[in-house]
C-alpha cells in the first residue's frame, strides 16, 4: 500500500512540474506596446528669391546711380546680402532632414534647387549654386512665385513637417506681359486662394524686404496672404550683406523657439485578442514638449481628432482634446486605438494616420505618420493558456482520483481454491477487510483449512489493486518451499500452508469465482 502510494505521488509532483515549467513559459506570452522613442521634427523651407536686375543697384534706392554688371553682381549690397543669408541658413540654421528649396522669381518663376538635407557635403553644393545666381531679369512676377511655392509644399505630401515660406525681394509687383497675373482682378483672386490655402494648411509664411523704399509693397504682399506684422522684416539701410543675413536668422532662430514637437511621428501598437473573439483596444501615449515662451493650447478637432486612411476597421480616440503645455514642460495625449475588421492572413494592419487640430489651435510636428497595428491569432496569445487548462485539469483529475481511492472503499469478488478445489463460497471484500484460513468457522469471513491440525491457520486481507498480504497464524506459510511469516500475493499466485504436525494444504490461490456466481466475477481491467 506504501508502494502504491509513493509512486502515485510521485506521478502528482511530475505533473505539477510540467504545470510550473509552463506556467513560467506562459508569463513570457503578453502582448507588446511598442515604444518607438522620439524623432526629430524636421521642417520644409521654401526661400523665394527675386531675381530682377534691381538687386544690383550699385547704391540700394538709387537706380539712377546704376547696376553693378553681371560678372560682378555679388559687389552689390542686396545681390549679396541675399545670396549670403541664404548661404548661411543652408550652412548653420536647417537640422538634418530639412528639405529645402530656393525658388527664383523675376520675368518667370524656377526651381532653383531643392534637397533634403541629409550630408553635410549637401550644404556646400547649396552655397556654389547659390553663388551662381545672376540677378539679371527685368520682371518681378511676385503672385507666381508664390503659386509656384504653394504648389511645391502641396506635391511634398509630408503633413508631418512644418512649412515655412520665407520671400526676399526688393521691388513692386510688376509681372511680364505674357504671366498669367497681369490682370488686377487675377491677382486678387490669387491672392484670396492663397491665403485661404496658407490658413487652412498653417503655413509660416515670412516676407523679407530690401531696402528703406519696399516697406509698404512688403506690408501690401502682407495684407493681400492675411500675414501679421510679425512676418515682415524690413532691413531699410543695407551696408553689408550681414544685415541681411541677420534677418534671416531672427526668422529661423523664431521658428525654432515657436514650436510644439511631438514625441514620436510612427505608431506600433500590439492588440490582444479578446478571449471569445475580436480584439482588444490598446492604449498608446503620445508625449509634446513645447519651445514657445508661453503657454499654448492644442486644441484637437472635437469630431474627428486622429483621421485614419486606407483602412476603415481602424479607429483612434484621444484624450484630452484640449490640452495646455507650459514652455518646456511635457504634456501628453493618450490615444486607444480599437480594430473592428477580420484580422488579415499577414495578421497586422499599415494605414496612415493624422491629427485634426480646430481652426484655433496651435500644430505641432509631426502630427502625421504610420500607424501599424499588430493583431496576433487566438492560438497565438492563448494556445499556451489552453493547453495549461488541459494540463491543469489532467492533474486535477489525477489527484482528485487519488483523493476518491482514499475515501472510498472499493470492492472485489473472490473465491479461495486449494488443488482448485473451492475452500468455501466465493466472498465480496473491500480494502482492508480480511478473512481466515480455519479449521472451523468463526465468526466472520473464514474458509476450510481443509484437514489442518489448527484452529486458524493463517489471514487474508485485502490491500487493494487486486493484492492480498497472507499473515501465518498456527501454520507456516510456504513461498516456493520457504517458510515466510508474511507474504504478499496477487490474484492467481500460490502458496501452501503446513502445521505442526506437517501435514500440509497446498496450491492455495485467490481467484476470481467462476460464471455461476450469482453476484459475477471482477473484470481483469478492474481497477480496485
Amino acid at each position: 500500500m506504501k508502494t502504491a502510494f509513493l509512486r502515485e505521488s510521485s506521478d502528482v509532483r511530475r505533473y505539477c512540474l510540467i504545470l510550473l515549467v509552463m506556467t513560467i513559459l506562459a508569463g513570457g506570452v503578453k502582448p507588446v506596446f511598442a515604444d518607438i522613442g522620439t524623432v526629430a521634427a524636421n521642417d520644409d523651407f521654401i526661400i523665394i528669391l527675386d531675381q530682377s536686375g534691381s538687386m544690383r543697384e550699385k547704391i540700394p534706392g538709387r537706380p539712377e546711380l546704376g547696376y553693378e554688371p553681371v560678372e560682378n553682381r555679388m559687389a552689390a549690397y542686396k545681390a549679396k546680402g541675399a545670396a549670403d543669408a541664404i548661404t548661411f541658413a543652408a550652412g548653420s540654421m536647417l537640422r538634418r532632414g530639412d528639405h529645402f528649396t530656393v525658388i527664383t522669381f523675376g520675368d518667370k518663376s524656377l526651381v532653383f534647387l531643392s534637397q533634403q538635407i541629409g550630408y553635410e557635403h549637401e550644404r556646400e553644393v547649396i552655397s556654389r549654386h547659390i553663388k551662381g545666381l545672376l540677378f539679371n531679369d527685368r520682371k518681378t512676377d511676385i503672385p507666381d512665385s508664390l503659386v509656384q511655392a504653394a504648389e511645391l509644399l502641396k506635391s511634398l505630401k509630408t503633413p508631418e513637417r512644418r512649412k515655412i515660406v520665407i520671400m526676399i525681394t526688393d521691388g513692386a509687383n510688376d509681372p511680364p506681359a505674357d504671366s498669367l497675373y497681369i490682370r488686377s482682378d487675377i491677382q486678387k483672386k490669387t491672392y484670396e486662394q492663397l491665403r485661404n490655402t496658407i490658413h487652412a494648411n498653417k503655413w509660416n509664411v515670412f516676407l523679407v524686404g530690401l531696402g528703406r523704399e519696399t516697406k509698404e509693397n512688403i506690408n501690401e504682399i502682407a495684407r493681400n496672404l492675411g500675414l501679421t506684422g510679425d512676418s515682415t522684416k524690413i532691413v531699410e539701410n543695407i551696408q553689408n550683406s550681414r544685415e541681411v543675413t541677420d534677418k534671416l536668422t531672427e526668422i529661423f532662430k523664431g521658428l525654432q523657439d515657436a514650436r510644439v514637437e511631438a514625441g514620436k511621428k510612427d505608431i506600433r501598437l500590439t492588440l490582444k485578442p479578446g478571449l471569445f473573439g475580436g480584439y482588444e483596444s490598446g492604449e498608446d501615449i503620445v508625449s509634446l514638449m513645447s519651445f514657445y515662451g508661453v503657454d499654448v493650447e492644442i486644441k484637437l478637432d472635437n469630431t474627428l481628432p486622429v483621421r485614419i486612411t486606407g483602412n476603415d476597421d481602424l479607429k483612434v480616440t484621444v484624450t484630452p482634446l484640449n490640452t495646455k503645455l507650459i514652455p518646456r514642460q511635457p504634456g501628453n495625449l493618450n490615444l486607444s486605438v480599437s480594430f473592428t475588421g477580420k484580422r488579415p492572413d499577414e495578421g497586422r494592419v499599415i494605414s496612415n494616420y493624422a491629427f485634426q487640430f480646430a481652426q484655433a489651435s496651435v500644430p505641432f510636428y509631426p502630427h502625421a505618420g504610420n500607424i501599424e497595428i499588430i493583431l496576433p491569432s487566438w492560438w497565438e496569445v492563448y494556445g499556451l493558456y489552453a493547453l495549461l487548462a488541459v494540463i491543469l485539469t489532467a492533474v486535477l483529475f489525477s489527484v482528485i482520483l487519488q483523493i476518491i481511492r482514499r475515501i472510498r472503499v472499493p470492492e472485489i469478488r473472490i473465491m479461495v481454491t486449494a488443488n482448485d478445489v473451492p475452500l468455501g463460497e466465493p466472498m465480496t471484500l473491500k480494502i482492508k477487510e480480511s478473512f481466515v484460513i480455519a479449521d472451523k468457522h468463526f465468526e466472520g469471513r473464514s474458509v476450510s483449512a481443509k484437514g489442518l491440525s489448527c484452529k486458524i491457520a493463517a489471514t487474508v486481507r485485502y490491500l487493494g489493486r487486486r493484492k492480498f498480504e497472507v499473515e501465518a497464524a498456527e501454520a507456516k506459510i510456504l513461498d516456493e518451499g520457504k517458510e515466510v511469516e508474511r507474504l504478499q500475493i496477487g490474484m492467481n499466485r500460490f502458496f501452501d500452508l503446513k502445521d505442526k504436525e506437517g501435514k500440509l494444504l497446498r496450491l492455495i490461490s485467490i481467484g476470481q469465482p467462476g460464471a455461476g456466481d450469482p453476484f459475477g466475477g471482477s473484470h481483469g481491467n478492474d481497477p480496485f
